[in-house]
């Protein structure tokens, strides 16, 4: 009797934690699948619908959305957790892009005019409510926001595109993030020239190429800034060896960065590439232009066709002989002295020649093709910035919405401004005056220097602080993609106050509205 008595105990010991952790497991597996469920839904659009005609709300109303949130949607948002531990005031908003044609021209400024964003309200640590509310507050689900967002175009032109670098492995490994967004997902050949004495060369070359860069790598005993000329004789051995079909050829930086090279593809396809053409864009600073000339400056890339890479070849040395200056200054020095081809600029292609915030430039609107010195001259990160492209494209990074315009009680007009991926602020003005007469069309000066060294290629710019006009400005710190929505967090830091946004991009299980 006693051995059986301990024999059962011996198996209650085994079966009770096994029970246990079964029923855990079920549990965690049916709350996953109906949090899945929800989130499904509310991003399902009709697949019966071309995605670029696709243009119906997904939810003819309101209460649509509340009874899928009662279903699980009001979900946290995804924080950090030194975000988690803040005391914060919160409120988020869903938003829907709906792709159109890859051609689809927008304005410099969309007006939203359904309500976008909810009130905000307290959150303690943990996003539990504070003490002392007694109830009142509930974060409500807010109504979906359909926008229109261009598709991306396609990649094939970019077949036609051979890359070149001088750098160097470490710095390659470094940037990997930014090159993978610029190169990887598109037809394009990269040829980076590296420093001679490099070893492992097969071995970093396998590792880029795993990881989606189409890269060769080779040495060089040149020193860097005649290694970035002697991009010319390697260009010209790697086209007639490996790629005959490239037409153009790009001396970029490596931290050259490319929100969408299938444009730039698009663009230069639509140009004769067999005569000479040497394309680029200035610096934004007039100073950095009476220095160096009137050159294509390499940072935001420099683009010259087969026929004026030849023609280049055939007077390499002399080129290279020419004196110790930049890389590109040599390129724009040799064309001007043996190519006889102008300098055709494309002021989508930006150098990024400014220091301090650049937050004005980045909020003006612009389409931007390149950027550069987003680790130097000022601190941006630009990977982060893109994500929102693996739902709404690349076409919708930056792109401007204004919306929640009111008039409040106060005799004043408040309305937000979105710059996709980048900030959001609000605006208060007088009642009398309406948002146009901030001035919207030019660049807001953020960054540092006089106004006048930046006014040939920025076009007027408007002042950092303009009486009777208020700025609250909350910035992008976060960004992640969950299964096919991209959650974006803009946050405010005030002494008095941290707040929060998050604005939820709702994807499509079928696959539009993604970048690749």
């Amino acid at each position: 009797m006693h051995i059986r008595s301990k024999n059962i105990i011996i198996s209650l010991v085994l079966v009770i934690p096994i029970f246990f952790l079964w029923a855990t497991v079920r549990y965690d597996r049916i709350a996953l699948s109906n949090l899945a469920h929800s989130f499904d839904q509310l991003s399902r659009s009709s697949l019966n619908v071309s995605p670029l005609t696709r243009f119906q709300p997904q939810f003819s109303s309101v209460e649509a959305v509340n009874e899928l949130c009662k279903r699980g949607l009001m979900v946290p948002p995804p924080l950090s957790y030194s975000e988690w531990l803040h005391r914060k005031n919160f409120t988020r908003a869903y938003i829907r892009p709906n792709m159109v044609s890859s051609d689809a021209k927008f304005a410099p400024l969309e007006t939203i005019k359904q309500p976008v964003l909810p009130d905000f309200m307290a959150l303690d640590r943990g996003l539990t409510a504070p003490p002392e509310d007694k109830g009142e507050s509930v974060l409500t689900c807010p109504p979906v926001i359909d926008v229109d967002v261009a598709a991306d175009s396609e990649v094939d032109d970019t077949a036609a595109i051979l890359f070149g670098l001088a750098t160097d492995v470490d710095r390659l490994r470094r940037l990997l993030p930014s090159l993978l967004f610029s190169y990887g997902s598109s037809k394009a050949n990269m040829l980076v020239l590296i420093p001679e004495g490099t070893e492992n060369i097969d071995i970093h070359e396998t590792y880029f190429r795993n990881r989606g860069l189409n890269l060769t790598l080779k040495t060089s005993p040149l020193e860097f800034t005649a290694r970035y000329f002697g991009l010319v004789e390697a260009f010209t051995e790697h086209i007639e060896n490996n790629l005959p079909n490239v037409k153009w050829v790009s001396f970029v930086d490596d931290d050259t960065f490319f929100p969408s090279l299938a444009t730039i593809g698009k663009r230069l396809a639509t140009i004769d590439a067999t005569k000479r053409h040497y394309i680029g864009s200035l610096s934004e600073a007039d100073i950095q232009v009476k220095e160096f000339g009137p050159i294509a400056f390499g940072g935001a890339g420099v683009f010259v066709s087969k026929p004026l890479l030849e023609t280049m070849h055939t007077v390499y040395q002399k080129c290279q002989d020419l004196g110790t200056q930049p890389g590109d200054q040599k390129v724009a020095h040799c064309i001007k002295k043996f190519g006889n081809t102008d300098l055709t600029l494309w002021d989508s292609l930006y150098q990024m020649d400014i220091r301090g915030e650049p937050d004005g430039l980045f909020e003006s609107g612009r389409r931007f093709n390149s950027l550069h010195h987003w680790q130097s001259w000022y601190n941006k990160d630009v990977v982060k910035m893109s994500t929102i492209a693996a739902v709404a494209g690349r076409n919708s990074v930056l792109r401007r919405w204004r919306f929640d315009e009111r008039i409040t009680g106060k005799g004043q007009r408040t309305f937000w401004v979105l710059t996709n991926g980048y900030s959001m602020v609000k605006y208060t003005i007088d009642a009398s005056a309406n948002a146009e007469s901030v001035g919207f069309d030019k660049v807001e000066k953020t960054w540092d220097g006089d106004d006048k060294v930046f006014e040939k290629r920025l076009g007027p710019l408007r002042p950092r602080d303009q009486p009777g006009v208020k700025k609250e400005r909350w910035m992008l710190t976060e960004a992640t993609v969950i299964g096919h929505n991209v959650h974006q967090l803009y946050s405010r830091e005030l002494d008095e106050a941290h707040s929060l946004i998050e604005l939820i991009w709702l994807g499509t299980l079928d696959g539009s509205g993604t970048s690749d």
